[in-house]
């Protein structure tokens, strides 16, 4: 094997100190020229071109060209973490390969094994129109690389980038320490080592997930992209991939919700799956009858009173509950006297449904606060009251909590008393908004998709719906054709992406879905929401120990200044990508003063906004 420091091209702006050129190398603090390819590390958020050139010497910015190629992670236990090698190509490259040599270690003797990597290569789709007004090759399809090899995908085009996409889980059981080791990058038939450190934090994250996130599986159309390949088995991988996203499905694969008892065995496993947060009741505007409500509501009356008959006392088949009917509803009369009787034939099953909960007041409270989401911006003409039906969870997109009037609305229905069963607020997106909004849109700023649990956390936003992960179609003048998912990303009214966060496995040879930059940045956003709720958790403990009233909000400010202003995340120049990242270690800080004492981690968050 050639070592990297054998195998440069020396230049006077390329240059690398080959002084512990084995297990901690000195890399040079800019990206390092090898025979063909410049190397620089990206973070996880980043989605970088392949036919544009961060690297050019002409440009001003020159955020690309102060890295070097080492790949730095750090994270909690129980956490996952990515990081991307970047390879522009001088000339073309008929090949590249990527591997961990050997298991990471410590300096004081611990390990992190090498199997807990997982090395993915970054699919390029090419736009060439959408609504974001973004156009070329943009990453997103994150292919294992053993596949991506076996489709013969594994070159580059002189003058465009790849990236491989470094995976990373740290497994609970690790020791807090500072693990490094090497990577081997191998560029048509030459071996090169790739310095990896990784920096594990005291804390663990918990398996608790503290976010709503109603994400919609439409089962119907994983044919469309698995060539037709599909079982209850597959239906269940897409069903289990999501939830590992740190997300919520909304719906069990569609033979586990067949009947009202089927459906009601089938649940029990979800509430007690700490890792899902919400779940929508099995019957929406295709399929509503004030019956089928009935019965659905009534099958989990009668497994939850067994369950506890049985002896279980913490099994709670209401808590993650929620009505989801009416969607977009039009201001047309008909179209809003719907919402209206829907909600209140909901509400009627569930205070005649909850009198069989009497012996149970923590059952029958949160069956009668099933929350009834109507994804729609706040109006006068749908507000509820205990005698006429209308929206209880309002939940309007993005672009709605833009200004502090806007957000003003919605904190004051929260805190309505119009109904016994009070308000909520969510949010959603599906096609809009575009530009400098939150969106997951493909050609859109991938930070933007990264930063909406921060704006969440702190205006108090409760949870957000996602229309879809798999649309394998293509909406074309008002129809849905079929489409090649691999050379077309345009999804929904010139949308890039929209509503597919995962591609199917069937063309790499994987039986099961494809993660996305998108869905991994999703992941990401929604752990570092429970860096949130931790620290929100710590700073109450200290409220209540010391007679004080900290807001971790409030001490948090000038950091989220820096990411967004309203719901707009702020990125003027490449450099501002990175405030996510530092937010991110202020958090992580955050957690270990805290784990030393109460008063260390105060002081710590105070300090932030002197």
């Amino acid at each position: 094997m050639k070592k990297l420091c054998k195998s440069l091209l020396i230049c006077s702006v390329f240059c690398l100190t080959t002084a512990g050129c084995g297990t901690q190398p000195t890399p040079d603090p800019k990206p390092i020229l090898i025979d063909k390819v410049e190397l620089f590390y990206a973070y996880s958020h980043e989605n970088l071109q392949a036919d544009i050139n961060y690297l050019d010497k002409d440009s001003s910015d020159t955020t690309y060209r102060d890295r070097d190629y080492t790949l730095r992670y750090d994270c909690l236990r129980n956490e996952f973490e990515g990081m991307q090698l970047i390879m522009h190509a001088i000339d073309h490259v008929a090949s590249f390969d990527f591997s961990l040599k050997d298991d990471l270690k410590s300096e004081s003797g611990n390990i992190l094994g090498k199997e807990n990597f997982e090395v993915l290569a970054e699919y390029y789709q090419y736009i060439s129109a959408s609504n974001e007004k973004a156009w070329g090759y943009f990453p997103d399809a994150l292919i294992p690389l053993s596949n991506y090899k076996f489709r013969m995908k594994d070159y580059i085009d002189a003058g465009h980038n790849q990236g491989i996409y470094l995976n990373l889980f740290v497994p609970k059981d690790t020791v807090s320490d500072l693990y490094k080791g090497e990577g081997l990058l191998t560029v048509d038939g030459k071996d090169y080592n790739i310095p990896i450190e990784v920096n594990v934090r005291k804390d663990t994250l918990t398996d608790d997930n503290h976010l709503n996130r109603c994400i919609l599986i439409w089962y119907d159309q994983i044919p469309l992209g698995e060539k037709e390949n599909t079982s209850t088995e597959l239906e269940q991988k897409y069903y289990d991939t999501v939830v590992t996203k740190r997300v919520s499905p909304d719906s069990l694969p569609p033979s586990k919700e067949v009947t009202p008892e089927i459906f009601a065995n089938a649940f029990v496993e979800i509430a007690k799956n700490n890792k899902i947060a919400s779940y929508r009741f099995p019957v929406e505007a295709g399929n509503y009858s004030k019956k089928r409500v009935e019965d659905y509501m009534q099958a989990l009356v009668d497994k939850n009173l067994e369950l506890r008959r049985q002896g279980d006392t913490t099994t709670d088949l209401f808590k993650k509950l929620l009505f989801y009917v009416d969607d977009e509803p039009s201001s047309s009369l008909e179209v809003r006297q719907r919402v209206r009787a829907h909600d209140k034939e909901m509400y009627e099953v569930k205070k005649d449904k909850a009198e069989q909960l009497n012996a149970y007041p923590d059952l029958k409270n949160s069956l009668l606060h099933i929350n009834n989401l109507v994804t729609t911006p706040f109006t006068e003409d749908l507000v509820a009251t205990e005698e006429v039906g209308g929206v209880q969870t309002w939940c309007p997109q993005f672009d709605n909590f833009q200004t502090e009037e806007q957000r003003a609305v919605y904190k004051a229905r929260q805190q309505s008393t119009d109904r016994s069963c009070g308000e909520n607020v969510w949010w959603y997106g599906c096609i809009s908004p575009k530009g400098n909004y939150p969106s997951f849109h493909l050609n859109a700023p991938t930070l933007y998709a990264r930063t909406i649990p921060y704006m969440e956390y702190n205006y108090g936003i409760e949870g957000m719906v996602y229309w879809n992960v798999c649309y394998y179609s293509k909406y074309d003048k008002g129809l849905a054709v079929p489409r090649d998912i691999w050379s077309d990303p345009i999804t929904w009214e010139n949308c890039a992406g929209d509503g597919l966060l995962f591609y199917p496995g069937y063309e790499y040879n994987i039986n099961g879905p494809i993660t996305t930059l998108r869905m991994e940045n999703i992941l990401a956003g929604n752990e570092e929401y429970e860096y949130l709720y931790a620290l929100n958790g710590y700073v109450d403990k200290y409220n209540r120990a010391f007679s004080q009233n900290k807001n971790l909000n409030e001490m948090l400010k000038k950091e989220y200044a820096k990411l967004f202003k309203g719901v707009q995340p702020i990125r003027k120049t490449y450099s501002d990508q990175v405030n996510i990242i530092n937010l991110k270690t202020i958090l992580l800080n955050a957690l270990d003063k805290f784990t030393v004492s109460l008063i260390d981690g105060i002081n710590y968050l105070e300090g932030l906004g002197k």
